[in-house]
């Protein structure tokens, strides 16, 4: 309750406050020449010492309608955090104050919304009320308002909280760990949109070394497919380079189904679970079905712009 109470508290000074000094990034352009016909998308890299800080993700909300962007993606746990054990106790079912708090932005600044969050899974083994799984999701929200994809991740990193974190009905028996709730591939939805069949996958649900998710929504004729990524590696050094950028990702996925992939990604520190330190990796991007790449960004948290070609009827 605490946390519904927050949510709600923070949505209500935002609608009669300017909120957050973060500057988005000024519109970058596409490096290819594109249709007549297309759509505005902002990618946000947001840093990870700003997930569910709701002011800066109403400011990025409004400077990217102030922009003429339709669309919005942010990064993968934007509310919690990747990792964050607090996911086993906060989070609701979808929808949820969450989303409700998104749509009334959605329907605000006429913008549909892909945001990652963590969502309340089925009950934790034992006898604590308060303890669930933990569902790594993703929604797309409409610009009217409207859910319209609630998409749980499939490949979930198996025991990659921090032990000491894990919940005792929740632990692995064999190493204390825990991990987030696995949801069936088949449940990933794919819809009609304004940029034809649509999907919204979950980091390594778009990763082309397990193909399930990508089969599957390619099965359903998917055209375009958002991803709310979050791609870390050990070093910022590291960011950019193989297998630590976000961008290349896009392309295998985009290559693999011949969909247009576009996803976000988030930059700092990862704070929370193993494998630490760690940091999130920017080079957010967009890439066609055909292998061209419309942009991708470097390591720098903020919105970027790019134009993306309508899917003709």
């Amino acid at each position: 309750m605490l946390f519904l109470f927050k949510v709600f508290a923070a949505f209500s000074v935002l609608l009669i406050a300017s909120c957050s000094t973060y500057r988005a990034s000024k519109p970058t352009e596409a490096n290819i020449e594109v249709e007549a016909e297309t759509i505005r998308v902002a990618l946000v890299q947001l840093d990870a010492d700003n997930v569910g800080n709701w002011s800066v993700i109403a400011s990025y909300i409004r400077q990217a309608s102030q922009n003429g962007a339709r669309i919005i993606v942010f990064p993968e746990a934007s509310l919690f955090g990747w990792l964050n054990p607090e996911v086993f106790y906060d989070p609701q079912p979808i929808p949820n104050a969450a989303t409700t708090m998104l749509a009334a932005y959605a329907e605000t600044y006429n913008m549909a919304i892909v945001f990652g969050m963590a969502e309340q899974g089925p009950a934790a083994p034992g006898n604590d009320p308060s303890v669930h799984q933990a569902y790594d999701s993703a929604v797309l929200i409409s610009a009217s308002g409207d859910l319209l994809i609630n998409s749980r991740k499939y490949q979930v990193l198996k025991n990659a909280f921090n032990p000491a974190d894990c919940p005792d009905g929740l632990k692995n028996p064999t190493n204390g760990g825990c991990s987030y709730y696995q949801s069936p591939v088949s449940k990933i939805p794919v819809i009609d949109t304004m940029l034809g069949r649509t999907a919204v996958l979950v980091c390594a649900d778009a990763y082309t070394w397990d193909t399930a998710a990508l089969d599957h929504v390619k099965a359903l004729g998917v055209e375009t497919i958002f991803v709310v990524w979050g791609v870390a590696g050990p070093t910022t050094q590291s960011c950019g380079t193989d297998g630590f950028n976000a961008t290349a990702y896009a392309a295998d996925a985009a290559r693999y189904t011949g969909a247009t992939v576009i996803g976000a990604n988030a930059v700092g520190p990862r704070p929370y679970g193993r494998f630490l330190p760690s940091v999130y990796c920017g080079y957010s991007g967009i890439v066609t079905g055909n292998g061209v790449t419309l942009g991708s960004v470097g390591l720098v948290a903020g919105a970027s712009y790019f134009d993306v070609p309508r899917v003709k009827e």
